[in-house]
Formats: structure tokens, C-alpha cells, sequence
């Protein structure tokens, strides 16, 4: 179920403090996206007029992507049909833990990621253990 129809369904059976969550969450969520996408796509133009300069002095083109970070989307429709929904700090761990994945693994997590509500728990749980791991 998508965040509006959640938000309905709240509104339509008397729920107002978990509407008011939901949609803090969803409207904090959407800053953050912003924000990320605004901060990806000036890192995207520096990069790019980065490559125009270096491209003068020497023809070796530079990749884009290699210098781009993952960060995971904010919900994510599951193959079961639920809907899972990530926090800020959950975000940053799975991120973290999929960076240091090698290129199967990464493909893996994000196909376990959008696979079920059990398999999207077990992710953020595995993410946050991780965190935990090098904060110490």
C-alpha cells in the first residue's frame, strides 16, 4: 500500500496520530531526496566540467558513476505488496553496507531489498548490525 492510501485509510478510520506520523515521515523523506538529488546533480556537473578541463589536457575520459554514491530510495514497493519504508539513519546504513559489497552482492541486496516484507527487514536489520560493527 502506497503512502496515500495509507494516509486515507487513517483518515477514514479515525487515526489521526499515525496520519500525522506518516506524513511527517513521508514529507521528511521527500526533503531528503531532494536535497540527495539536488547534492548528486551538482557533484554531476562539477564532474562534468571536471572532464571538459582534463579532457584538454589529456584524453583519458573520466566515469561518472564511479563517483556517485548509492543511497537507497525512502519506501519501496515489495513484490508481496506491502510497502517498506526506510528512515533516514536506516538509509545511511544500507547504503554504507552496500558499498562495501562486491558487484553480485550488490545486485543481490537490492533484489532481497524489494523481494518481501521479511527479506526488507532482514536487510535493514543486517545494515544496521553493520553500523554497529564499525561504530565500535
Amino acid at each position: 500500500m502506497n503512502t496515500k492510501k495509507r494516509l486515507i485509510e487513517f483518515i477514514l478510520h479515525g487515526k489521526p496520530d499515525k496520519f500525522k506520523s506518516v506524513l511527517k515521515e513521508e514529507i521528511s523523506n521527500r526533503a531528503t531526496d531532494f536535497i540527495y538529488n539536488l547534492m548528486l546533480n551538482e557533484r554531476k556537473e562539477l564532474l562534468t566540467k571536471m572532464k571538459s578541463i582534463e579532457s584538454c589536457e589529456s584524453k583519458q575520459p573520466i566515469n561518472v558513476q564511479e563517483n556517485t554514491k548509492f543511497y537507497p530510495e525512502s519506501s519501496y514497493q515489495l513484490r508481496d505488496g506491502n510497502v517498506g519504508i526506510l528512515d533516514h539513519n536506516e538509509r545511511e546504513n544500507i547504503s554504507k553496507l552496500y558499498e562495501n559489497l562486491n558487484t553480485n552482492n550488490k545486485e543481490r541486496l537490492l533484489k532481497v531489498l524489494t523481494e518481501s516484507q521479511q527479506s526488507f527487514s532482514r536487510i535493514i536489520k543486517l545494515a544496521n548490525l553493520e553500523n554497529k560493527k564499525d561504530l565500535k
